[in-house]
């Protein structure tokens, strides 16, 4: 199992490293504390045009087909026209954009701004500066704007933004999409300043449904006894703190103790909303986000099981 890392800087509980996940993006998500929405204030990463062009996962010139507000994110369906740089991807994609108040350390400067606010419009042409998100909690892997550049198209035209910012082109205000296109080729020969195409967050899952598939392919089975709720998530799921009863496969070397409540380890689950009850004991397979969180996430959409369930009796054989 391969696990992408990305740092950033954020204002609010380590939590939400995990909980639209693993970056910058999925911890500036907003969610739910004692039933009241929270809009998360992000610190983030400076990355500047050339770097975001080089290193992002995907390039590419697509049409805008839905926009979609839920909660607070943006959620924008494109169809990938012509793919510019990168990886190949799904015909049809998802860009995520969450609404929150960002600062960006800039050199010399410090740029603010509300991210979810450019004027993207069903219809048109836009190129797309994009880093890759993969979870198991997601229907579909996830696409994000790197830097926040806005590129749409119109008449083969494309009048660049960069953090809610103008930004030029070898000091031209709009570039046209050929003489574009010339300058990512041109960055593709700079192979020695930038880490190409590696802009691809998250931790890989099992995407079979055969027990057998999750059971080799989970770094951790564990029976648990789920707790109090740790925060209510204003997406598809809720984390808990989780008392661990039992160890089938791997060890939880990362996890904290209440010696008041119990000499167990206490660590954090990320469930899919109503699929689990406080005081219940389940089998769990789980990945960890790195060697140091103390939240475990799902190793697959099927990792979740009754300790009388059948189908879970491999664990035990």
């Amino acid at each position: 199992m391969k696990t992408y890392k990305k740092y950033i800087i954020i204002t609010f509980l380590a939590f939400v490293i995990l909980l639209v996940y693993f970056n910058k993006h999925e911890s500036s998500i907003s969610y739910k504390k004692n039933g009241t929405l929270i809009i998360a204030e992000e610190q983030a990463e400076f990355i500047d045009f050339d770097k975001a062009i080089a290193e992002s996962y995907l390039i590419a010139e697509a049409s805008l087909n839905d926009i979609e507000r839920k909660n607070n994110e943006m959620v924008y369906k494109f169809k990938i026209n012509n793919i510019i740089k990168g990886n190949e991807c799904d015909k049809d994609i998802t860009v995520i954009d969450n609404i929150s108040n960002v600062l960006v350390n800039a050199p010399n400067e410090q740029i603010t701004y509300r991210s979810g606010a450019y004027d993207y419009k069903i219809g048109n042409d836009y190129i797309l500066v994009l880093e890759k998100h993969i979870s198991v909690y997601y229907d579909n892997d996830i696409y994000i704007v790197v830097s926040d550049i806005f590129m749409p198209v119109e008449d083969d035209t494309i009048k660049p933004q960069m953090y809610y910012r103008e930004y030029k082109i070898n000091e031209q205000d709009t570039i046209n999409k050929k003489d574009f296109l010339l300058y990512v080729d041109n960055l593709k020969l700079r192979k020695n300043d930038y880490d190409f195409d590696s802009m691809i967050y998250g931790t890989e899952y099992v995407k079979s449904s055969d027990i057998k598939d999750i059971v080799k392919n989970s770094q951790h089975i564990v029976k648990i006894k789920v707790n109090d709720m740790y925060v209510e998530g204003n997406t598809n799921r809720d984390t808990y703190y989780c008392e661990i009863i039992e160890e089938y496969k791997g060890e939880i070397k990362a996890f904290e103790q209440n010696e008041n409540i119990s000499d167990k380890k206490i660590i954090r689950i990320p469930f899919f909303k109503g699929t689990v009850s406080t005081g219940k004991e389940y089998i769990v397979m789980l990945n960890e986000i790195n060697e140091t969180s103390l939240i475990y996430v799902l190793s697959s959409k099927n990792s979740l099981y009754e300790p009388t369930d059948k189908t879970i009796n491999l664990v035990y054989n």
